[in-house]
């Protein structure tokens, strides 16, 4: 490996470790720790790793780290961006890139199964943001004659699919409200549901600054 493709493939490494790094996680939990030491430690050794051929195992460890400690579906979505946002000039950079979207595919499809969504427009959101990115690495791993690779992320996403699938039918769609004036959350409440006690449903739902100002227009639970 020459030194632009040694460079190349640790700048990329630095950058995904980074981003991983910031997972959100309870910093009182057993999981934060293991967190900080696994990127500190891929940071500090990446380049002899990379060098030695040994990089899988060190980001491995990373990221399984960040599924421990918590880390939402959405974080490993971001992972993706960073990881394919990266320079890849060089194969050994592309093996890097390769691996941190399969490793944070994988970690969201885990994540989403462990996520309580509150409507099925939250779980439309969820497949259409994965649809994309497993398509994509589907038809890598058959143009590289990967078959092992393929199958099991072929397998992945079917029962990622099949399971998002599933929970939506029993949850209720997202509905747009229109007042003629704007109407605190708890009277909002009780008006569309003549039920107060979800008044925080509609104020996380419309992401409002005070619940006493809901917006006129606004979004609500079909039920």
């Amino acid at each position: 490996m020459t030194r632009a493709e040694l460079s190349e493939a640790v700048a990329a490494w630095e950058a995904i470790v980074a981003a991983v790094a910031e997972a959100s996680f309870d910093r009182s939990s057993t999981a934060a720790p293991e967190l900080r030491r696994a990127c500190a430690a891929a940071l500090a050794g990446g380049r002899a790793a990379i060098a030695a051929g040994g990089a899988g195992a060190v980001l491995v460890a990373c990221f399984e780290a960040a599924r421990m400690a918590g880390a939402p579906a959405t974080f490993f979505s971001r992972i993706r961006a960073v990881a394919e946002g990266q320079a890849q000039a060089h194969a050994a950079t592309q093996v890097i890139v390769s691996l941190a979207v399969r490793l944070a595919l994988a970690a969201e499809a885990q994540a989403l199964a462990e996520t309580t969504f509150a409507s099925r427009d939250d779980v439309d959101a969820a497949l259409s943001r994965l649809r994309p990115a497993f398509e994509s690495v589907i038809d890598a791993t058959m143009a590289a004659r990967e078959s092992e690779a393929h199958k099991a992320f072929g397998q992945l996403y079917a029962a990622v699919v099949s399971d998002l699938t599933a929970r939506a039918r029993r949850m209720p769609r997202v509905v747009v409200y229109r007042m003629g004036l704007s109407l605190p959350a708890l009277a909002l409440a009780n008006r569309l549901y003549g039920d107060a006690g979800r008044s925080g449903e509609l104020a996380a739902e419309n992401k409002v600054v005070h619940p006493l100002f809901m917006p006129v227009q606004g979004r609500a639970l079909a039920i």
